[in-house]
């Protein structure tokens, strides 16, 4: 949430779960603020630009996985 966003905890957890290859890193979302989120910089959920930009940088990190998978 806005003010809250990076709780060391959850990040170190995350961090965890990439280092033992359980996950692969996705972006930092938290990182979108200000005119990203609703309520002009207010709101827990991304607004239109948000949503494009949260697209964006999944798209940064999902298709270099995906261009690996393909035979």
């Amino acid at each position: 949430m806005p003010g809250d966003e990076a709780s060391p905890d959850i990040r170190a957890a995350q961090a965890a779960l990439w280092q033992e290859g359980l996950a692969l890193a996705g972006p930092d979302t938290d990182a979108l603020k200000d005119q990203l989120r609703e309520n002009g910089g207010k709101g827990v959920h991304f607004s239109g630009p948000g949503l494009r930009e949260h697209a964006a940088r999944w798209v940064e990190k999902v298709a270099p996985w995906l261009g690996q998978q393909a035979p």
